[in-house]
């Protein structure tokens, strides 16, 4: 799941960290495209009642996480990105 979810992030956005240090539980998304990540996240959370949450701080903006693990499932995670792409055109 993690694979798909990074390759989806590098087609659309990139990588938050360096890939030697990759999460297996969580990919963290650079906000290449300069979209407003709060409103995206709102916006989808308000349109299809899930969670997935922007960066800490000055990271706020500049990025925004993925979880993939637990009781998602790839299946949930396709349905995420495409949301997300709906959301930012």
């Amino acid at each position: 799941m993690a694979d798909h979810v990074r390759t989806w992030a590098k087609e659309k956005f990139d990588i938050f960290c360096e890939e030697k240090y990759a999460s297996n539980t969580l990919t963290a998304i650079r906000n290449t495209k300069g979209i407003n990540v709060a409103e995206t996240i709102n916006a989808i959370q308000e349109k299809h009642n899930t969670i997935f949450g922007n960066g800490y701080g000055k990271l706020k903006e500049q990025a925004f996480r993925i979880a993939h693990m637990g009781d998602i499932t790839l299946g949930d995670l396709k349905e995420l990105l495409g949301w997300i792409d709906e959301e930012i055109g």
